[in-house]
């Protein structure tokens, strides 16, 4: 079965919009996932940096790494190259660093070098919608460009710069640890809704 496209930008985010990072978070920070993510979640953004990206996601308990969650996704997203599609899996992780939960996704669809890590952080809704804020790529770009933080602004669309973090994890924790949430994590992704099928 296909998952048509809006959950993390998972998927997306996985894609162009945010940072990705070379490396994790560092293990002492990590907890067990929400199980309130597990199921089947659609959604998309018309608004804001991620605007006009769409992704349907299942997440599943992986049963042989208990503190992950597996993530299959079909997302889709619109460029100044027009509309593409694609299917992604991955794996998602949790993470409390001062207080603040953070997610961690990694794509595993593709090769080792695409192997790498978004952050966000997330909340629920009453309504049982789920929402996630990416890290937001000026601030980061700004960071690198700086040498506050080590990393590569790549090539690419203007629109989508593609920024890779070379930080080990206790940099990478350090920075979310030192920073305002609503100044790191701004891209949003959603509301997405759970699906009752």
């Amino acid at each position: 079965m296909r998952f048509f496209a809006s959950f993390l930008l998972l998927c997306v985010a996985l894609l162009a919009c945010t940072p990705e990072s070379r490396r994790g978070l560092p293990e002492d920070f990590r907890i067990a996932p929400d199980a309130r993510f597990v199921g089947v979640w659609r959604g998309g953004n018309e608004v804001g940096a991620l605007q006009g990206s769409e992704i349907a996601a299942r997440l599943t308990v992986d049963p042989a790494e208990p503190l992950d969650l597996l993530l299959v996704a079909e997302e889709n997203w619109r460029s100044t190259r027009g509309l593409h599609r694609r299917e992604v899996t991955g794996v998602v992780r949790f993470y409390d660093v001062a207080g603040r939960r953070v997610v961690a996704i990694q794509r595993r669809d593709g090769t080792a070098e695409e192997r790498t890590w978004r952050f966000a952080t997330y909340r629920f809704g009453g309504d049982d919608s789920l929402l996630l804020y990416f890290m937001d790529e000026p601030r980061l770009r700004q960071l690198i460009f700086n040498g506050a933080l080590h990393g590569k602004i790549r090539g690419g669309e203007p629109e989508f710069p593609d920024l890779l973090i070379t930080a080990e994890p206790d940099k990478l924790a350090a920075l979310i640890r030192s920073s305002d949430p609503a100044t790191l994590f701004t891209v949003r992704l959603g509301p997405l809704a759970r699906d009752a099928r």
